[in-house]
């Protein structure tokens, strides 16, 4: 829709559908937000942790680092306690570096892409290099590759495998709706689904 109208999410859906068009969308633009506000809270944590890796700051015990100095929680729901500035200066650095990436459109984005898409690849067969190297692993691969055939009957299995189908593929959120305006009229947006899709799944797989 948006390829062939080559305008952006309220765009195509106002074109598409009117006054329900342009509803549905800003629903959509509104789950994004909760969404980008709830990543970028996990992402500060991660500029917590880059801080202290170099000295191992969370020691013997990381699940009371992470509740006690990272998130400082109160005793309790009525203990609104005081702010976590770790939290904080990660949500800082956060929106500078969204800010950073994004304040020019598709030029700056398309610049950041360029290492943030190949990087959690590298990173990704390390990890497989990694544990092919430790202890159990081959257990590990005999848990994760043999499947329990007998799981196929629970309905959780498969509501759990379609929502994280739909979330990992962007299916019914902005973002393909967004880049697909870019593309010329003719691309052939079937193909571009199927790599989607196999491009999806092995890096889930791995």
């Amino acid at each position: 829709m948006a390829q062939k109208l080559k305008k952006d999410l309220l765009g195509s859906f106002d074109r598409a559908a009117g006054g329900i068009g342009r509803y549905f969308a800003w629903c959509t633009i509104l789950l994004l937000i909760c969404l980008a506000a709830y990543y970028a809270s996990i992402i500060a944590w991660g500029w917590d942790y880059l801080v202290e890796s170099p000295h191992l700051g969370w020691g013997e015990d990381a699940k009371s680092f992470f509740f006690e100095e990272i998130l400082q929680i109160s005793d309790s729901i009525d203990d609104w306690g005081g702010f976590s500035w770790p939290v904080i200066l990660g949500l800082i650095a956060t929106y500078i570096a969204v800010y950073l990436s994004i304040f020019k459109g598709v030029v700056s984005v398309g610049k950041v892409v360029k290492w943030t898409v190949p990087l959690p690849f590298l990173f990704l067969i390390l990890l497989f290099i990694n544990a092919t190297t430790l202890e159990g692993s081959f257990e590990g691969f005999k848990f994760f590759l043999v499947p329990d055939w007998s799981q196929l009957g629970e309905a959780k299995l498969w509501r759990d495998a379609i929502v994280m189908s739909f979330f990992s593929t962007n299916v019914g959120l902005a973002l393909t709706v967004t880049y697909a305006q870019f593309n010329t009229k003719d691309n052939d947006i079937i193909f571009s689904s199927w790599m989607i899709g196999v491009g999806d799944f092995l890096v889930s797989f791995v």
